[in-house]
């Protein structure tokens, strides 16, 4: 994780199966950009399908999860400004 006072910059991994959890997005808009895998980002109940090249935004303030629904690694950057 990178951390300065302008951004925080995050490569995540979610094994699959697995997911982040359903929780609000309380800091800023969570900006993630699908570098591999297969998955979907629930956000405010509404899906979208998640795949290399995709990038998923969700707003502050809204309940969100993303979900590994492959067989391998969902691996993204996930961008939170400050």
């Amino acid at each position: 994780m990178d951390v300065n006072e302008c951004v925080r910059f995050v490569k995540c991994v979610i094994p699959p199966k697995s997911s982040i959890g359903y929780h609000r997005q309380e800091s800023n808009d969570d900006i993630n950009y699908i570098i591999s895998g297969e998955g979907i980002a629930v956000c405010d109940d509404a899906e979208e399908v998640l795949k290399p090249g995709v990038c998923h935004i969700c707003p502050k303030g809204s309940m969100h999860s993303i979900i590994n629904v492959g067989e391998e690694d969902l691996v993204f950057f996930t961008i939170v400004p400050k």
